[in-house]
């Protein structure tokens, strides 16, 4: 994809932030069936999105957000009280970390332009964004869909099982853990993108696998420790 289509900024301007709410909630509605309140009103809304540093992408043209992420600094933490892995997950084996933790979700890219450039793009900010403020760790969900009932959480969990992805020095409980099915393979499973990019640039699968009720999601707490982070990526990152 040519760069110049496309250009990222930051922003915590209240009238861009509607405009996230509302990109979020049609990818996330359209595509993975979200149920969210009637009173949301058209907006994925939720009391971090005020306090967040919100990252978009846009189309050089008209303007039009086409990607975005937003990372919860600990200052930003401190002032909701929590994190949102918080509403998913016992993170107090973690709570020496959290001043030295920046946590990213709301991962939404609209499907056209859903490709490698577009997440190099977000990446290579929130790389940035990271070593300039002197963060040690990323953390985040990883997500797999539980429409099918969750045979494809099973099966994602019995390969992550085979391949030693799961940390044995981190272990956090799941405040609603998913009950995993007894699949007969995993050979053939599919690896959702985002779980795949963690495991890719070096990060770790510390958690049992949690249900997020507003996503119908079953959810892995992904944490990459930035010295840990794959070499390749981290050139990547610097090009």
């Amino acid at each position: 994809m040519n760069s110049k289509l496309l250009h990222i900024e930051w922003s915590k301007d209240l009238k861009t932030i509607e405009e996230v709410q509302r990109f979020r909630f049609k990818i996330f509605k359209d595509e993975f069936s979200t149920v969210f309140p009637d009173a949301n009103q058209d907006m994925d809304i939720d009391e971090f999105d005020h306090v967040c540093d919100h990252l978009i992408v846009k189309q050089s043209i008209d303007h039009r957000i086409v990607g975005t992420y937003r990372l919860i600094t600990p200052e930003a933490a401190k002032k909701i009280g929590s994190m949102y892995c918080d509403s998913l997950f016992d993170l107090s084996p973690i709570n020496d970390l959290r001043e030295s933790i920046i946590e990213i979700d709301r991962s939404c890219i609209d499907k056209e332009f859903r490709n490698g450039y577009t997440i190099l793009l977000l990446w290579k900010e929130i790389y940035k964004f990271i070593k300039q403020s002197n963060y040690q760790y990323i953390m985040g969900c990883s997500s797999i869909s539980l429409a099918d009932g969750g045979l494809l959480a099973s099966k994602v969990h019995q390969y992550l099982i085979k391949m030693e992805r799961i940390s044995e020095k981190i272990k956090i409980k799941a405040k609603h853990p998913v009950q995993l099915l007894n699949s007969s393979t995993c050979d053939d499973v599919s690896i959702p993108a985002i779980l795949k990019g963690y495991l890719n640039v070096g990060a770790s699968i510390c958690s049992e696998p949690g249900i997020d009720p507003l996503f119908n999601t079953a959810d892995y707490l992904t944490i990459l420790k930035m010295t840990d982070m794959n070499p390749k990526y981290v050139k990547r990152f610097l090009r």
